[in-house]
């Protein structure tokens, strides 16, 4: 039997209280406690205190929300694009696109729908790309049709599917097929 002491303090807040749409996709915490919400043509953020916008550029849907080690966070959007935020010289958060960190093959063309952190990476999946983003280093892979929005570490090894149900692997930098998964 487990039990609880104390109360928590909840708060439910309306779109009114933060001037912005209804819908979450994702949320994410950095080390100062802020809250990072993404959703559509925005990404909320709450110090406990007050709420704070950052809009995305053409009004993209924010679909995939995380933060890394350091604290930084990285937002997966519509529209082929994916961005960190930063404090601007004011110490207002602003998006940065990271798309010209990729050759225009490399780039994908499907919304970033999940973000990730596996073996001191970060990784961004969409339906035609895993993005491997490794220090400063960014790599894409692609598979041979199209990925199911999910991947999902298991050890040292980084698993996704495709459209086909096949099981694939990123192993030392290699995407391939697992054995006997192929149908």
């Amino acid at each position: 039997m487990f039990s609880q002491k104390g109360e928590y303090f909840i708060h439910n807040y309306l779109p009114n209280d933060y001037n912005a749409g209804a819908n979450t996709n994702g949320i994410a915490q950095d080390k100062e406690g802020r809250i990072f919400i993404a959703g559509p043509t925005c990404v909320l953020i709450y110090d406990g205190l007050n709420w704070q916008t950052v809009e995305l550029p053409q009004q993209i849907t924010a679909f995939s929300i995380i933060s890394d080690e350091n604290g930084s966070v990285y937002v997966g959007g519509d529209n082929v694009e994916f961005f960190f935020l930063e404090k601007n010289k004011r110490g207002k958060y602003i998006s940065t696109s990271l798309n010209s960190n990729l050759s225009a093959t490399d780039q994908p063309q499907e919304p970033i729908k999940q973000i990730l952190r596996h073996n001191n990476c970060l990784y961004f999946l969409s339906a035609d790309k895993l993005i491997e983003k490794k220090g400063n280093t960014y790599k894409a892979y692609a598979p041979q049709n199209t990925f199911n929005i999910r991947a999902f570490p298991m050890g040292k090894h980084l698993f996704l599917t495709d459209l086909d149900y096949n099981l694939l692997v990123l192993d030392n930098g290699v995407l391939r097929y697992v054995a006997n998964s192929e149908q």
